[in-house]
């Protein structure tokens, strides 16, 4: 791949993409990427179940930073009241180049993505399940416009490069 001039982008949850830091380093206009959703260990548990550790992931993270690899991460579904987007940030910004933002956003319930989350938030998180369920399908909400605010403050702050789709 290298010799064709080929490039790579990778997304992952795993720490086995340290094996590859050469084959980045040879690549002009590569990237590995690292996925976090939560700082919290008991709600990583309930929703990436066989995922490895926030902080597992965070080390892949710096060593890929030592190896001289370009990266970025992915903080991705926000789930209104239950991720820490300003902890995670923190804790990703110093080994990141860039990190990208997503929300937590559905077409209706019939949706796949609905349909596994919701088990979970109702016994897990059932007194605030309404609230996530009229966030999660009306993208216009107030809450949303609230995230990117505070992104663009904790960006302005750090200077930090963070791209926010919410």
């Amino acid at each position: 791949m290298v010799a064709q001039g080929f490039s790579a982008a990778v997304l992952t949850k795993s720490g086995l993409i340290t094996r590859d830091t050469s084959l980045f380093n040879n690549m002009s206009s590569s990237a590995a990427g690292i996925s976090v959703a939560f700082t919290d260990e008991s709600a990583r548990k309930r929703f990436e179940k066989n995922a490895p550790f926030k902080a597992d992931r965070i080390n892949v993270l710096k060593k890929m930073k030592e190896a001289g690899v370009n990266r970025y991460t992915l903080l991705c579904p926000v789930i209104p009241y239950i991720n820490d987007l300003e902890s995670l940030l923190e804790l990703v910004a110093p080994c990141s180049d860039e990190t990208w933002v997503y929300k937590l956003e559905m077409n209706d319930v019939t949706d796949p993505n609905w349909q596994q989350l919701r088990p979970v938030l109702g016994h897990y998180y059932p007194e605030i399940l309404g609230k996530i369920r009229e966030i999660a399908f009306s993208p216009n909400r107030d809450y949303w416009r609230e995230i990117r605010k505070c992104l663009e403050i904790m960006q302005s702050k750090s200077g930090s490069k963070i791209i926010i789709e919410v």
